[in-house]
């Protein structure tokens, strides 16, 4: 995907020269430089990763839950199959300890979360910055917003609602913050699994601590859960419908 990635972004830095006249080299450095420092950050922690998993022994065969391919080409698993996988001894043992654990829990942010939180709000400023400075050089011949096109006015309001991404980023992890550190913890049954290019998903039931049945959809970080796994869920007692899976946070629950 990284060439492809390249190609796609090179087309629409040429897009952004010709067709909306960016000619500062100094908005032209900021557009082009930070998703290049961005794709080289990604590329060294793909690496290591990699290097992670082949020094790892290859892990026993085991049978595989019926699959389906969906409309959209993704791998499902649905619950109901007849094989049902269990979660290593490691991890049962990590989620029982999860279960234990006294609030206030003590969490800190995974390098994985650290790296999407770091990498959006650079990308998300720089970007911001260069329409910023193109905006600018506009108004400041004449200080009027007389010479302003559509396409400005159109940048402008891009640029309005990329400022509100790290306020979103903020407001999201906030949210995961409190949850890991005073909300409930239940162990979810995944009742179904599926893959859509690199990403995995899960859909999961839980019962909260009146014995009702909640379900969950989430994102897969781990990519190793399977259909009749468990997963921890942090939810807030007094609206179960907020809740978080653990495998989708950015944090980490000190144990």
């Amino acid at each position: 995907m990284m060439p492809f990635g390249v190609v796609v972004f090179a087309g629409f830095a040429a897009f952004m020269v010709r067709g909306w006249h960016f000619r500062n080299p100094m908005q032209i450095a900021i557009f082009c430089g930070v998703p290049a420092f961005g794709t080289l950050v990604k590329y060294i922690y793909a690496r290591k990763n990699l290097a992670t998993l082949e020094a790892m022994s290859a892990p026993a065969t085991r049978p595989r839950a019926a699959s389906d391919d969906s409309a959209f080409g993704a791998n499902v698993r649905e619950a109901g199959a007849e094989t049902d996988l269990e979660p290593s001894a490691e991890a049962n043992a990590k989620y029982q300890a999860l279960l234990r654990t006294a609030r206030p829990r003590e969490i800190r942010m995974s390098s994985q979360g650290k790296f999407g939180v770091i990498a959006g709000l650079l990308m998300s400023l720089g970007f911001t910055a260069a329409i910023g400075l193109h905006l600018y050089t506009k108004w400041v011949p004449r200080q009027s917003f007389g010479r302003f096109e559509p396409s400005d006015w159109a940048m402008s309001g891009f640029g309005a609602l990329l400022l509100l991404l790290p306020f979103g980023i903020w407001r999201g992890q906030k949210t995961e913050c409190d949850l890991l550190e005073n909300g409930e913890v239940a162990l979810a049954k995944v009742t179904r699994q599926w893959t859509n290019r690199n990403s995995s998903s899960i859909e999961c039931e839980f019962k909260d601590f009146s014995g009702q049945v909640h379900k969950v959809i989430a994102v897969d970080n781990s990519k190793k859960l399977l259909q009749s796994m468990s997963v921890p869920v942090f939810y807030d007692r007094d609206n179960p419908k907020r809740q978080v899976a653990y495998c989708a946070t950015l944090h980490e629950v000190g144990i």
